[in-house]
């Protein structure tokens, strides 16, 4: 008997160059803007072997770009796999999770785990460049996308958040969507991940979000952790505060009515 394995595909054209052949970093940083400005569909451009003294000065120059700016490009560069990343034209799928956040704000209060007043304490930023790293991802870039990415470049950003911005980042919630197969049907997944004990990023909760198997799935962060230094008086840190998968599911059926897609069954 013969078994056939359906595999998923990323939303996301990848486009691999290597540094090694560029002179200077003006030299290189042309080339990506050229790769940049030509990309017509969600594309993901990655330059690896790009020297730590190099990255910071090319995200910087890009993102001064008036003509990167306008595509809303996002570069990220990360100092320990000296690789540049050049991610250009999102869509709605991979935005959708913005909403899933709102309406799970609400829920928190409907439920009384949290107050208005809390929430103000919190600020949320988009599209905005990090830079400011600890080692060993020192020099690094990073500005948070709304883009398909591959699962291994998913997990070396999440290394960067814990690691590279810890204490102050202590949770990183994963969510990943690919087409099952060459079909319009897609799969999708959410982890989270933690710091253990040893300072180690580690899977700390996942659950399937489609195919939609699960009734009533929920992944959790606690107070203390999404909170930080700012949690506010008489909310326990250890309060646990859902993240309803049935919401996001809702989200992401919307958007996929945008893109002529369907989730895998």
């Amino acid at each position: 008997m013969e078994e056939q394995t359906q595999h998923s595909i990323p939303f996301t054209k990848f486009i691999h160059h290597s540094a090694r052949g560029f002179q200077t970093w003006q030299e290189l940083c042309k080339h990506i803007r050229r790769q940049v400005l030509q990309a017509q569909s969600s594309t993901e451009i990655a330059y690896t072997s790009v020297p730590p003294d190099w990255g910071p000065v090319i995200v910087d120059s890009l993102d001064e770009d008036g003509d990167v700016e306008r595509l809303n490009a996002a570069m990220n560069y990360n100092s320990v796999t000296e690789t540049l990343l050049a991610k250009v034209i999102s869509t709605r799928l991979f935005a959708c999770h913005f909403n899933w956040m709102r309406i799970q704000e609400g829920d928190w209060r409907r439920k009384n785990l949290v107050m208005d007043g809390h929430m103000r304490l919190l600020t949320v930023l988009a599209n905005a460049t990090h830079g400011r790293f600890e080692a060993p991802y020192s020099g690094s870039r990073k500005t948070p996308t709304f883009y398909s990415e591959s699962r291994e470049r998913l997990l070396e950003d999440m290394r960067l958040w814990l690691i590279g911005a810890r204490p102050f980042v202590k949770v990183v919630v994963i969510i990943m969507y690919a087409r099952k197969g060459n079909t319009n049907q897609v799969e999708g997944k959410a982890e989270i991940y933690v710091r253990d004990a040893n300072g180690d990023p580690v899977l700390q909760q996942e659950a399937t979000i489609f195919p939609a198997t699960q009734s009533e799935c929920s992944l959790g962060i606690t107070a203390g952790d999404l909170f930080g230094p700012v949690l506010p008086q008489g909310l326990q840190a250890d309060t646990v505060l859902p993240l309803s998968i049935d919401n996001l599911r809702k989200e992401a059926r919307d958007a996929m009515v945008h893109m002529d897609l369907v989730p895998a069954t």
